[in-house]
């Protein structure tokens, strides 16, 4: 947009255009499809801005005294949720003047639209950020109007306004379908919805479940394996399932699993993320072994495997590159063994030789006695390229090596954040669930296997080492390429937590090594 037509609109929307002025916007709006989108932007920050100033008196009655920063051209809407209903209500015209021919109206008449059935939007992208889209919508923008059919969000966050008048904020990576004007459908990921008195009864369908709104503001998550989680902030919804039919209100949360089983919780979406309380160790990998969750468990190696200060550590089948820690019985202490979860940023798994039938990832092993493992499979293994979680009970001596994925294909080049969660479930052994989650760099997490009936881990034991890159000094089991970083966590994360580990890669990882696209 060039200065003199943004100032051409501007004595538009103030009804100072001459005769001619009109008519050369008119013609600009009708063959350009981006000045259509920077003028509907403008058009909505206008209302929203008189609208504020009505009720409130000033402007900063909609941008807070705490936050003077410049409105856009299309602005978050949920900054001041007592203008959204005039806010939707422009919306759901400026839908349809961002796609549709039309002749630009005067102040004193009625617009006058003509939309072929097939063109017609049912939302318009108010806001984004960071947002990365797939498919046939990778280069939409603020203002795009967004027809019926799936969006994949894969990262990022975005904001949509339905022609119906309900507002909805998507984080991805999410899976949504857009069905008509007031009904949705969440098939992974997560949503949060505000929907005026003018939407009332929008719906969304989940795996398992719908939500019918009654008028108020709620928040959903689909994760992987279909459970649907709903918080209600404001007002009410009536959730309904195969079996059921429950209204749900302000305050209450609910889980809905796939198969429609309702359970009622205290809360859906922790404000505090739990590795920052419950991180036992943490190893940024950035020229050392050095332990960045405060409790100084460092690991040492008697060669070191890191080229630079500022390059991840590459491993080989010398076990002297391995990283490692006898721990004492305080620091055994820290790592609870009922409930965990392990992440690293790995690259190059060694698959092909022959020698290499484990990549040790990270392990504790006192012999026999106690250990856990998280490795890749290598060439020696009947799954070449699965992730596997081995433990050995230290009172029965029984080794657990049945945690584990199908073959995975890692393309060369590529690093992949991975994650395990051990949950042991009841108090009764046997009834534990340990789940796989992989994520390319700048990709969709995705849930490679979720192994159920599992027994529980038994305490660590003193007198073994916690080590990275490889076991117990063995040639045949380090890792055969890269490890950027690793965690250990006494907490098992959600789908969501998961992905927002694996959507903050470390500054270990460069665009020029990391995939072949260089993406971070």
């Amino acid at each position: 947009m060039t200065h003199e037509q943004h100032n051409l609109m501007l004595r538009y929307l103030d009804g100072e255009c001459s005769p001619d002025e009109h008519a050369a916007l008119t013609d600009a709006l009708r063959d350009d499809e981006q000045l259509k989108r920077e003028f509907v932007g403008l058009c909505l920050q206008r209302r929203i801005m008189r609208e504020a100033l009505h009720r409130k008196g000033s402007l900063e009655a909609f941008i807070g005294e705490e936050d003077s920063t410049p409105l856009p051209i299309t602005p978050t809407l949920r900054r001041s949720r007592s203008v959204w209903y005039s806010a939707a209500a422009l919306a759901a015209a400026m839908v349809i003047i961002a796609t549709a021919w039309f002749t630009l109206p005067d102040f004193n008449r009625t617009v006058e639209v003509d939309v072929p059935p097939s063109s017609a939007g049912l939302a318009m992208i108010t806001d984004q950020r960071g947002a990365r889209w797939g498919g046939k919508h990778a280069t939409a923008r603020n203002g795009d109007s967004l027809p019926a059919g799936i969006l994949e969000l894969e990262s990022g966050s975005a904001q949509l306004m339905l022609t119906g008048g309900a507002v909805v904020d998507l984080r991805g990576p999410t899976r949504f379908q857009l069905i008509d004007d007031n009904h949705t459908r969440l098939f992974h990921g997560e949503l949060s919805a505000w929907v005026p008195q003018q939407a009332h009864g929008f719906t969304v369908d989940a795996p398992g479940a719908q939500v019918v709104d009654l008028g108020t503001e709620f928040s959903m998550n689909v994760n992987p394996l279909g459970d649907l989680r709903l918080q209600v902030t404001a007002g009410r919804v009536r959730l309904i399932t195969a079996d059921t039919s429950r209204l749900v209100a302000a305050g209450d949360a609910w889980i809905v699993d796939a198969a429609g089983s309702l359970q009622e919780v205290d809360f859906v979406m922790p404000t505090i993320d739990p590795w920052e309380t419950a991180t036992a160790v943490y190893y940024k990998l950035q020229g050392d072994g050095g332990d960045a969750s405060g409790h100084h468990i460092d690991l040492h190696a008697a060669v070191s495997p890191f080229d630079s200060d500022d390059a991840a550590p590459t491993f080989a089948h010398d076990g002297g590159r391995q990283l490692r820690r006898q721990l004492t019985a305080e620091q055994l202490d820290r790592f609870d063994t009922d409930q965990f979860t392990i992440t690293a940023w790995v690259r190059d798994p060694s698959l092909t030789d022959d020698l290499q039938d484990h990549n040790g990832i990270f392990a504790y092993r006192n012999g026999n006695e106690s250990r856990f493992q998280l490795t890749v499979l290598g060439a020696k293994g009947h799954h070449t390229g699965a992730l596997r979680l081995d433990y050995h009970r230290a009172d029965t001596g029984k080794f657990h090596a049945d945690a584990g994925t199908d073959p995975l294909t890692w393309a060369p080049g590529v690093w992949y954040h991975l994650a395990v969660v051990f949950d042991a479930g009841s108090p009764a052994s046997g009834d534990g669930v340990v789940r796989f989650y992989r994520t390319p760099l700048g990709g969709a997490t995705e849930l490679v296997a979720t192994c159920r009936d599992q027994p529980e881990m038994t305490p660590l034991t003193i007198g073994g080492a916690l080590t990275l890159g490889g076991f117990e000094g063995s040639d045949m089991r380090c890792f055969g390429g890269s490890i950027a970083s690793v965690r250990y966590i006494n907490h098992p994360l959600d789908d969501r937590q998961i992905a927002d580990l694996a959507a903050s890669p470390p500054s270990t990882i460069k665009p020029n090594d990391s995939n072949p696209k260089g993406d971070l």
